[in-house]
């Protein structure tokens, strides 16, 4: 008997196994499912039409609304997961049958809170997507890693994902308030990884597209340099719509308006030049910034100022976990870092320098030529943060740069930026940021004559407070809004002779006073999960003076707004329209050459109002496979109360500016094309950009338009990245365009032995530069024993302009013989002819 007991345990446990391994075999079924637009009934028959598995039902239980696409590609039972628990329906296997019945869950929903971090530093990982797999419904963390989202109870499929991190998901069993942090794992870049993404193809709708890119710093240092430096600006011309100037990084024209249109921001405060003298690099060292976002022309209300295009520059934390220290040398500049807790996963500290040391070596090789240069920049960060509770942060950062130039003439400018920002979480739907910010910038400038030596110095103040809110009202409406109050003491210039006789007398303009303030509220409208509108609205009021004489006070109010309609058409097609209106209250007029940037400040007022633009542009990004992607952006642009100074260097030393300034407007029309390809070890991106800015001035051209003389009009774009290993990586860009448009001198004449170019004020633009072509090229090698021991070093070798082509950036006049003598002799003057560059970078 006890025999038999024991054969029929044996059988009984085989017959429970085998039961059990078929319901397993029947939820690891493989499925290739398209859900978008189709019916929980719909999708069921397709399922059992492609298989053996077979449903039990009743009609009564399934909803009838359409459902949004998820992954083709995955098993039965997480198909099921996603289709069916968060419309309040469960299922189990009876007789080889899957049973669907009610849940036991009332339906009630749940708000969802948290922060996305990273999982080694614990630093806030900035725009990261959190997507409801079995909903189709998703958003993204804010600036500080905050995000919020409303699901039903039960059990839900969370994705993450987020540039430079490792996709990640978990199953949760939603009930009730939940405030999570989730850590999501850094990646070491391959070649599968974009070098600069544009936000498309993501895997729930948002409405950043063609019109907002994202870049992260770690891919931008596998990109081709320019004497060592990564710089987090100079390539930002791979992306389409940006044009960047090889004299200065800082000068960028987004989508055909003016480089003194695009606002750059360091943590929320406005920096009033982003680039280094000679134009090399920017102000934002690589090794410091976490996250960069370029908004074209989609313009956010929560800010002003900017007619065309926001750069949104975002400074790392610190690393809260671990100390450490890292550094670059390269030909150009020397860089070093540290960071580490003051107390683990509660405060840290970030403090980076960086400065050039080519005036050092100059010196030293030509010591005895009587040669004598000093050119040098450098810059300070430093970052504090401190959580009080998971509700409380505080963020204080920092920055000071200086430039000094001193061999014909002498040039020095500084700049001084501070930021105190509070975060504080209201429940688990309201999110609050107050921020303090203080600029500062000045610049000298001092020219030697015959007469004598003349102070040029122009001073610009910029404080500033803003509050702003983030609040998750349902899973259908989000809300931002806020206020800010600005406040501007401008110096445009102050002129003095030196010490010594000197024809020209002193000259100044009294410091200008400037207020702007402003309340705005976006609002974000979800229409299932397929379409979404966007609505924002921001009044400004401008106060200042009434003309360059500060003879009157004038107020100036006016509105902006900013209108997107987000349509996934498809589970691969994702349409955008967006239309808005922008102002700029604060001219900047800006007088470029070689590398060396000054600006003359005018704020607006009755005789030269805020600049204004109206934008008008449809996207479109298309899925065609699992390893290609396309988008097409069709744009056009209004802009009016424009002012053309035709690069007079007077400007900035007249007392009445508006001698020089003219009265403009300009239109713009566009469209950009371009495709990125994924493969293993490889990916490529190919884009086109068409630009058509014409402008139209009184008084020039004989009342016609003419080109705008800042912008190519055709370009075309190839970048690609190759990973030879796990330890050497190939880079590559390459670029083509047309030749920008200038105004050619029609004569001269001589006074006193001196000689003068004539230009015809009715011939403005009609010649153009040749064609602009370049290759660039670099190889990044990772040691082999990075995995292994703590410190880790990197070679970066790079090779800007590979061909050492001459492109033509201007026409030069004059030129200097053997005497020193300037002579009249027109050519073309060029910059960066074949420079090959090796940086060596460390941490530990």
């Amino acid at each position: 008997m006890p025999r038999i007991k024991h054969l029929l345990a044996i059988a009984a446990l085989t017959l429970l196994t085998a039961t059990g391994s078929a319901q397993n075999s029947i939820l690891d079924t493989p499925t290739d499912i398209n859900t978008a637009g189709k019916t929980l009934k719909q999708i069921i028959t397709e399922i059992e039409a492609g298989s053996e598995v077979r449903f039990s039902y009743s009609d009564n239980l399934l909803p009838k609304k359409q459902f949004n696409a998820v992954d083709r590609r995955q098993t039965l039972g997480r198909l099921l997961d996603n289709l069916l628990h968060s419309n309040g329906i469960d299922y189990k296997i009876v007789n080889g049958q899957i049973v669907l019945f009610k849940s036991a869950s009332d339906g009630n929903n749940c708000l969802i809170s948290g922060f996305l971090v990273d999982k080694k530093s614990s630093e806030s990982v900035i725009n990261g997507s959190v997507y409801v797999a079995d909903i189709g419904i998703g958003t993204t963390s804010n600036s500080y890693g905050f995000f919020t989202i409303e699901l039903p109870e039960g059990r839900h499929h969370l994705k993450f994902n987020s540039l430079g991190y490792m996709p990640a998901d978990t199953i949760l069993n939603i009930s009730g308030t939940h405030n999570l942090v989730f850590r999501l794992e850094p990646v070491s870049y391959q070649m599968s990884e974009i070098v600069v993404k544009e936000n498309g193809g993501s895997d729930f709708m948002e409405s950043a597209m063609n019109t907002i890119a994202k870049l992260n710093i770690e891919q931008l240092k596998q990109m081709p340099n320019v004497l060592g430096e990564h710089d987090a600006l100079r390539n930002l011309d791979m992306l389409t719509g940006l044009q960047i100037s090889e004299f200065s990084t800082s000068n960028i024209s987004v989508r055909g308006g003016t480089g003194d249109q695009t606002i750059f921001m360091m943590d929320e405060a406005n920096l009033h030049t982003a680039s280094h003298l000679g134009g090399f690099s920017s102000v934002f060292n690589p090794d410091v910034v976490n996250h960069i976002k370029i908004y074209k022309n989609e313009l956010p209300v929560s800010e002003s100022g900017a007619l065309s295009s926001f750069i949104d520059v975002r400074l790392r934390d610190g690393d809260m976990q671990h100390w450490h220290t890292s550094g670059s040398i390269g030909l150009l500049t020397v860089r070093a870092t540290v960071e580490g807790p003051l107390k683990k996963d509660k405060s840290s500290v970030l403090l980076t320098v960086r400065r050039t040391y080519a005036d050092q070596l100059l010196n030293n090789f030509f010591k005895n030529h009587n040669f004598a240069l000093q050119f040098y920049y450098y810059d300070v960060n430093f970052k504090f943060n401190y959580k009080f509770n998971p509700h409380n942060r505080l963020y204080i950062s920092w920055y000071s740069g200086s430039d000094k130039l001193d061999h014909s003439m002498y040039l020095k400018r500084k700049d001084h930026i501070s930021t105190i920002r509070w975060n504080h979480i209201f429940g688990e739907n309201l999110f609050f940021n107050l921020s303090a910010i203080g600029s500062y910038n000045s610049t000298r400038l001092l020219n030697f004559h015959n007469y004598g030596a003349l102070n040029w110095q122009s001073i610009c103040w910029n404080t500033k407070m803003k509050l702003d809110f983030s609040h998750y009202v349902s899973d259908r409406i989000s809300l931002k809004y806020g206020i800010l109050g600005s406040y501007y003491s401008l110096e445009p210039f102050d002129l003095s002779p030196e010490e010594g006789e000197t024809a020209y007398r002193k000259s100044r303009i009294h410091a200008q006073t400037i207020m702007n303030h402003g309340i705005y509220v976006d609002e974000t409208l979800k229409f299932g999960a397929s379409l979404s509108l966007e609505l924002g609205a921001r009044l400004n009021v401008h106060f200042g003076p009434t003309d360059y004489q500060n003879s009157g006070d004038s107020t100036i109010i006016y509105p902006e707004w900013n209108t997107t309609l987000n349509c996934r058409a498809t589970d691969r097609l994702l349409l955008k329209l967006n239309a808005s209106s922008r102002s700029q209250p604060l001219h900047q007029m800006q007088v470029s050459s070689y590398g060396i940037t000054i600006n003359r400040w005018m704020p607006a007022n009755s005789r030269f109002l805020p600049e204004h633009s109206l934008n008008l542009s449809v996207s479109a990004d298309y899925e065609i496979s699992e390893w290609l992607n396309a988008s097409a952006d069709i744009y056009c642009r209004k802009l009016k109360n424009l002012i053309e100074t035709m690069q007079e260097m007077r400007l900035v030393y007249e007392i009445n500016p508006e001698k020089y300034a003219r009265h403009s407007s300009a239109d713009v029309v566009g469209c950009e094309v371009s495709a990125i390809a994924t493969f293993d070890n490889l990916k490529m991106s190919v884009s086109y950009d068409y630009t058509n800015s014409r402008w139209l001035t009184q008084g020039l051209n004989n009342g016609k338009s003419y080109p705008a003389s800042f912008i190519r009009k055709h370009t075309v774009r190839i970048a690609g990245t190759y990973a030879l290993n796990g330890h050497i990586r190939l880079s590559a860009s390459w670029q083509i365009a047309s030749g920008m448009p200038y105004t050619a001198a029609v004569g001269k004449y001589v006074i006193d032995g001196k000689t003068t170019l004539q230009f015809d004020d009715n011939q403005i633009n009609t010649m153009r530069l040749p064609n602009y072509n370049r290759l660039d090229i670099s190889m990044n090698i990772e040691n082999k024993k990075n995995k292994i021991r703590r410190w880790k070093s990197y070679w970066d070798f790079a090779i800007y302009n590979v061909y050492a082509r001459k492109n033509p950036l201007g026409v030069a006049y004059f030129t200097t013989d053997e005497k020193g003598t300037y002579v009249l002799k027109p050519g073309y003057y060029y910059f960066y002819q074949f420079v090959p560059s090796v940086s060596y970078r460390f941490r530990f």
